[in-house]
């Protein structure tokens, strides 16, 4: 059983009742504070997974071309999450207007080369042990994921095992 959240108490609940943590975004902090959370009730954090990833981290052959298909539809769900956490007093997600908001909060379409190199650096800096991604951002088709998940499969996920 996964368990995740963003705040002390869910990261406690985490540890006291799953099997492993999630998250998404930058979570070094967060998984920090996870595995002193199993060593406090006696775990070992070694036993226990840590699943997360960027907000978005595409693979196409055009990252550009695809990057301009799929902002306004990135703007819509960082600025309609970005409410809802506010809405809550939670600091997770912030509003975006530029292409630059985006890419600093995790919103990535690259190469599969440059995936991997992310990829890498990602798993390092937070310590995580299995990494994830969506597919389709919000409002296209499904479709139109078809050449990321094919890259992923095809370029990317060999590159780790």
């Amino acid at each position: 059983i996964w368990m995740g959240g963003f705040t002390p108490p869910a990261i406690r609940r985490a540890a006291r009742l799953a099997d492993a943590y999630i998250a998404i975004g930058p979570i070094r902090a967060l998984v920090d504070q996870y595995r002193r959370e199993l060593e406090a009730i006696g775990e070992d954090p070694d036993a226990h997974e840590v699943a997360s990833g960027f907000a978005w981290l595409l693979v196409a052959r055009d990252p550009e071309a695809r990057w301009r298909e799929a902002r306004e539809h990135f703007l819509y769900q960082i600025n309609l999450y970005a409410r809802w956490f506010g809405e809550v007093g939670m600091s997770v997600a912030s509003t975006a207007s530029s292409d630059e908001d985006l890419r600093k909060q995790g919103f990535l379409i690259v190469t599969p080369e440059q995936a991997c190199e992310k990829i890498r650096e990602y798993v390092k800096d937070n310590l995580v042990t299995r990494f994830y991604g969506w597919t389709v951002p919000p409002g296209l088709p499904p479709e139109w994921s078809d050449e990321h998940v094919q890259l992923m499969a095809r370029e990317v996920m060999p590159a780790f095992r």
